[in-house]
């Protein structure tokens, strides 16, 4: 029986005899792609995931790069850092110049992004493994605020997050349910709200109807949420607002807003915030 699936032989080329191939159908690359992409060759000590598919180039011992142009990038940006030589030896496999449009194309358009609870449920593995929130980030080449943004879906319903993964809600309306830890009342919120009114601040609204601004007058009035945080109080940030969202706070005894009758009221002292561990979603 002949083998419809031969195995091709890896051999390794000098990083400066790679050229981008003309043949390639994807001509540009995004320079923030190309920066995290050189973080993560750079965080598994240089190596490459995947082998660079080429051609034979115009010239003796030059090869065009069919399939791998953003790894070629990212490694050229490492070279031109000084972080690897000019010469880097790259593994490669070597395929036929006459099928190159044909690879080129099934590379760049078969593929598909992860989901953002796919990235969530690897970036918890990674923390559960005891890596912080720094060396995720710095390990994929992206912001710390993106890997919090993804851990951050940790708080949402389970029933909500298989929602998503059927197609029956968007992220948009996921992320917002991340200002809240009560799975019952998230998802007593989205079957409340009819299905025209389902969008981001309407979830938020819902969720946040107890809580505080940390721009209200009465967290002024005690200094700030900066001294709330420091008497024992807890913040609760939105994380998918830009500006890190605004803080929130509640009643500890009651866990409504603060009020004349409340013990916690933020006309008195601020140790009696601490005394009873305020809570702010």
């Amino acid at each position: 029986m002949t083998d419809t699936n031969p195995v091709i032989e890896t051999f390794f080329v000098p990083l400066n005899k790679l050229d981008a191939d003309p043949k390639n159908v994807r001509k540009s690359y995004s320079k923030d792609g190309i920066k995290e992409l050189a973080a993560t060759i750079r965080a598994d000590g240089y190596r490459l995931l995947q082998n660079i598919i080429v051609r034979k180039g115009e010239k003796r011992g030059r090869f065009f790069v069919t399939a791998g142009g953003r790894r070629l990038a990212a490694l050229t940006q490492l070279a031109e850092a000084g972080e690897i030589a000019k010469d880097f030896p790259v593994e490669c496999k070597e395929r036929d110049g006459d099928d190159a449009t044909e690879i080129s194309l099934i590379e760049n358009s078969s593929r598909e992004a992860m989901l953002p609870i796919e990235e969530y449920e690897a970036y918890r593995a990674l923390a559960d493994e005891g890596k912080s929130v720094e060396d995720i980030a710095a390990r994929f080449g992206t912001t710390e605020n993106f890997i919090r943004r993804r851990l951050a879906l940790a708080r949402v319903s389970p029933a909500l997050l298989e929602l998503f993964r059927n197609d029956e809600m968007s992220f948009q309306q996921l992320s917002a349910f991340t200002v809240s830890d009560d799975h019952e009342k998230q998802v007593e919120v989205w079957n409340s709200l009819p299905t025209w009114n389902r969008d981001s601040r309407s979830i938020k609204s819902a969720l946040q109807s107890e809580a505080v601004k940390a721009s209200d007058n009465r967290i002024k009035f005690i200094g700030g949420i900066e001294v709330y945080e420091a008497a024992g109080g807890t913040v609760r940030r939105d994380l998918f607002v830009e500006n890190g969202g605004n803080p929130r706070r509640t009643c500890p005894q009651s866990g409504r807003r603060p009020c004349r009758r409340c013990p916690c009221d933020v006309g008195e002292p601020v140790p009696s915030l601490r005394q009873h561990g305020g809570n702010v979603p």
